[in-house]
């Protein structure tokens, strides 16, 4: 009778074992995110082999929303080489308590710009090689309560950019940049809750260079090959507040800032069309 019991207990003690690791494998499996074709084409993996993990760092970005938290786990090649991707991302959705909801690896480096309340998704930008240039490439939402990917019309529109500016609460990004039917950079706003973009002008000139300045053979403007994104100061173009835009010019060269400028100024609720 004892050993019957034993034998019992046993058989019944592995299948307990066996159901919890099954249950563990199962929870340690990414949830995918879909209803994004951007989404998908860089959830296939990288173009070329990233770098080893002793040429990466990690970074890990977090953005709450209302009522989960957003991490963006960032491996980011410390060298960065033509062709190949500059790292790559793991996207985890949490709630408010530190638990996973969903989860998505990505190639390339994703970070979350900022959380729109208006439309409780969060959006999340791609900076990475076009060309020989780092350009910012791809733009997504993330909705909160579906846990769904949304391409913005960033994206569907082949926009890119070489600059961004977000406004205090995230509801617009300015951006110098172009899509695929331009020749010529110029300055626009998106609306995240409205996703429109409106071309507002001209761009203000980009920052002092201190390569083009030493390179005579390299042009001085956005469109130039060896221009790629970078921050521009706010002095030149920021928000000064939620709908407010503003951006100056001079007569700027490669190697400083103009004194003299003209300020321009736009409410940008009103260049989207959107109150």
């Amino acid at each position: 009778m004892f050993a019957s019991s034993t034998n019992s207990i046993g058989t019944e003690l592995k299948l307990c074992l066996v159901l919890v690791a099954q249950m563990t494998m199962l929870a340690a499996q990414p949830l995918v995110f879909a209803g994004s074709t951007v989404i998908e084409n860089y959830a296939k993996g990288p173009r070329a082999s990233v770098s080893s993990a002793n040429e990466m760092h990690e970074n890990i970005q977090k953005t709450k929303g209302t009522v989960t938290v957003l991490e963006c786990l960032q491996r980011i090649t410390n060298t960065p080489r033509h062709d190949v991707d500059l790292g790559n991302t793991t996207i985890v959705l949490k709630d408010l308590h530190g638990k996973p909801l969903k989860s998505q690896e990505l190639a390339e480096v994703w970070e979350c710009r900022a959380f729109n309340k208006a439309k409780s998704r969060y959006v999340l930008i791609s900076k990475n090689e076009y060309g020989i240039t780092i350009t910012l490439r791809d733009l997504v939402y993330l909705n909160e309560q579906d846990s769904q990917f949304q391409d913005s019309i960033f994206s569907k529109k082949h926009y890119e950019a070489k600059s961004a500016v977000m406004s205090p609460g995230g509801r617009y990004m300015a951006f110098i940049g172009k899509n695929g039917n331009s020749t010529h950079s110029a300055l626009f706003v998106l609306d995240t809750v409205s996703d429109t973009i409106r071309r507002l002008g001209k761009a203000p000139s980009p920052p002092p260079d201190q390569y083009a300045a030493e390179n005579s053979n390299t042009v001085y403007n956005w469109d130039n090959i060896e221009t790629g994104y970078t921050s521009i100061e706010p002095a030149i173009l920021s928000f000064t507040g939620e709908h407010t835009l503003r951006a100056t010019y001079g007569a700027d060269c490669v190697v400083r800032r103009a004194k003299k400028r003209l300020t321009r100024v736009w409410n940008v609720s009103f260049a989207t069309g959107k109150k």
